[in-house]
């Protein structure tokens, strides 16, 4: 099976690229990809044109109706309640571990310390 392909917002720190790719994803993370900047619909349609998962904190991809399943491959959206480092890597590493990847396409998900949720 093919690694799950993820597309890193600039939002998110470097350690989140190198634990990713520490648990087999194949990853593309913005600030190497020299994009920083991109508005997030364009940002959505490049993950998606590369057939790749947006994870990100940006809560505007939470707004309902925005984005509809047909326009990516999925989003995960990181809303800690204590903002740090360690906390987001936990956060993903245990997402990873309990979801299936292909629940999580085309589906909006959010992931914080206390568990995900899908939306919608």
């Amino acid at each position: 099976m093919a690694p799950l392909k993820v597309f890193l917002d600039e939002d998110l720190p470097r350690q989140a690229e190198v634990l990713l790719v520490s648990l087999g994803l194949n990853v593309a993370y913005v600030p190497t990809e020299g994009i920083k900047g991109l508005k997030n619909g364009d940002l959505l349609a490049r993950a998606a044109r590369e057939g790749r998962i947006l994870i990100t904190r940006d809560k505007g991809f939470l707004r309902k109706g925005k984005y509809p399943a047909e326009s990516h491959v999925g989003i995960i959206v990181v809303r800690l309640t204590v903002q740090n480092t360690p906390n987001l890597l936990q956060a993903l590493r245990v997402l990873l571990e309990e979801v299936e990847a292909a629940s999580l396409l085309r589906r909006v998900v959010t992931v914080s310390e206390t568990g995900h949720h899908f939306v919608g």
